[in-house]
């Protein structure tokens, strides 16, 4: 545990010197390493996912008297369908919160999956980026946070997907970008596959998908 100290506080229910929910949040985020300890062979890079952080974060979480807990609910916008999830840290004791709210949009081009399908995606996406504002975690590809040592009984396991799961992680990237953006998602689509030469999707290599997965998840914001 860090040698930091607290504030005393005098909120209602509280008694005076005990530590508040935002310096329970603080000693969390320094102690919390969440490794991407998921790989992607065709791509050749590492990641991590919603499951990964709860896993992880959860006993640090206990060990301060609170809790982490994720709502995830479906809303329209317009013609769009989208899915906001809202992380929460929680003192079990007082029932004081801090949360983070993230929104996906569904992604409107299925490629081999259906309505339920997609809309477990966007929940995957916004669960994970939602757990990701509340704890600071980067999430770029240039992570400090990962070039930490794993935490002991924390093995890398690697886990394989698909060419297709990638194309449906670039579809839900670019999908969101031309949301934030107010871009025209068949333009874009176009000319990103002007720009490698390629037909249809299909046609991109897993180097090249990975490469416009970033560029739409770094843009717009």
């Amino acid at each position: 545990m860090s040698d930091l100290t607290f504030e005393p506080v005098t909120e209602p229910g509280r008694e005076v010197n005990q530590p508040t929910i935002w310096w329970k949040l603080m000693q969390v985020q320094l102690e919390l390493h969440v490794p991407k300890n998921m790989y992607n062979e065709f791509g050749k890079f590492k990641f991590r996912n919603a499951e990964t952080i709860l896993e992880t974060v959860k006993p640090i979480a206990a060990r301060y008297g609170c809790m982490v807990k994720c709502d995830s609910i479906a809303f329209s916008c317009g013609s769009r369908e989208h899915c906001e999830t809202v992380a929460m840290f929680i003192d079990v004791e007082t029932g004081s919160s801090v949360e983070a709210r993230a929104s996906v949009p569904v992604c409107s081009v299925k490629k081999g999956m259906d309505d339920s399908q997609m809309g477990g995606c966007a929940i995957s996406y916004s669960k994970k980026y939602a757990l990701c504002n509340l704890f600071a975690i980067d999430d770029s590809s240039e992570d400090p946070d990962d070039a930490r040592n794993y935490p002991q009984g924390m093995a890398q396991a690697p886990v394989q997907e698909s060419v297709d799961a990638l194309v449906q992680e670039y579809l839900q990237a670019l999908d969101a970008y031309c949301y934030r953006a107010q871009k025209d998602f068949d333009d874009v689509l176009g000319r990103q596959l002007a720009f490698f030469k390629v037909a249809s999707i299909d046609k991109l290599s897993a180097g090249q998908l990975r490469n416009l997965i970033d560029k739409c998840e770094s843009a717009g914001h």
